[in-house]
């Protein structure tokens, strides 16, 4: 056996990542409602599997919901989460965006790193991000974030999938 290829038992569930985006959706649902009235969510159709740790995987979707949330300076701003395949790359892409403050140029090189916050003086620890960013490495992808300042936030989650998607491209990226 090859043991250096094989994945640890702690990653090797295969998940639905429509499903684990819904979950998350439901554990933050009162910070969502409480945050804005326009939420949407918008899951694509034919997704591959992803290979990895589901709870690990939520926790970062979680972590980037709450981000938005807490980004918004009124409730009628909004948030938006989707996800879809991009069979070209053979990535599944869950984004999340929202019409928040935007985060400042001179801080979006450094809000991976562990203890550097924004959010200092609403008690912020500076943690979500940087556990995030290793749960996302440790299964092989990547966060890309843009933001403009008073415009919001947009931060593409990219993990490999462990197939093919079906031909049907709905809610797919070309």
């Amino acid at each position: 056996k090859d043991y250096a290829r094989q994945q640890p038992p702690e990653m090797d569930d295969s998940i639905d990542i429509n499903a684990v985006s819904a979950k998350a959706v439901g554990l933050v649902g009162n910070l969502i409602k409480k945050s804005t009235h326009n939420f949407q969510a918008d899951y694509g159709t034919n997704i591959p599997a992803i290979s990895g740790n589901t709870q690990k995987i939520e926790q970062v979707i979680i972590n980037l919901l709450v981000n938005a949330c807490e980004a918004l300076t009124e409730a009628d701003k909004a948030v938006h989460l989707s996800t879809a395949y991009d069979a070209r790359r053979q990535q599944v892409v869950i984004e999340v965006s929202d019409q928040g403050h935007g985060i400042p140029a001179d801080a979006l090189q450094h809000i991976r790193d562990p203890f550097f916050t924004t959010k200092r003086d609403d008690g912020g620890t500076g943690l979500g991000l940087a556990i995030a960013e290793r749960i996302v490495q440790d299964h092989r992808g990547e966060m890309i974030f843009t933001s403009q300042k008073d415009q919001g936030t947009t931060v593409q989650l990219r993990l490999p999938s462990t197939s093919e998607a079906e031909t049907d491209i709905g809610g797919a990226y070309e």
